[in-house]
């Protein structure tokens, strides 16, 4: 190989080094009180007479794991459907409720299945309606003890 063009790969293979990035160090914050009580966050450890408080990594995050997308768009998919389902029964109770005012039959086949019960949205329920009993500053009216009461059965069915 010439002279000239191993030179020239040195050269290149130099600059490339060069402009290739550095692993990020790993920066710390530390937080620095003085003794006039004077609270300085900075980058470089504390001088005296200074006091180091805490010194932390401030480095950020890495980005999720593609495990991790795929668990968090699971949930989102899973929270769209039971959105669309509650309100599938929303509609269909507000359906209901305009054909019995009108004085008509509610339509066969359109009952929607009862959600599943969650006993945990039920003791959850009580706890939140033991709760508000308990705080008689509220001053609930008894048409809005009998809303909240009908909520519950329905937390709990």
């Amino acid at each position: 190989m010439p002279a000239r063009r191993c030179g020239a790969l040195v050269a290149m293979g130099a600059i490339g080094a060069w402009l290739a990035p550095l692993p990020a160090a790993a920066e710390m914050l530390y937080k620095c009180v003085d003794p006039a009580g004077l609270t300085i966050i900075q980058q470089e450890p504390c001088k005296k007479p200074a006091t180091q408080v805490w010194a932390r990594d401030s480095s950020p995050e890495p980005p999720p794991t593609p495990e991790q997308i795929a668990a968090a768009e699971a949930r989102a998919r899973a929270q769209a459907e039971e959105r669309a389902r509650a309100e599938a029964q929303a509609r269909q109770r507000a359906a209901d409720e305009a054909r019995e005012q009108a004085g008509l039959a509610p339509q066969a086949g359109t009952d929607l299945p009862p959600p599943p019960v969650d006993s945990t949205q039920c003791a959850e329920g009580k706890r939140f309606v033991a709760k508000l009993r308990a705080m008689p500053f509220l001053e609930l009216t008894p048409a809005q003890m009998q809303r909240l009461y009908g909520w519950l059965a329905q937390q709990c069915k």
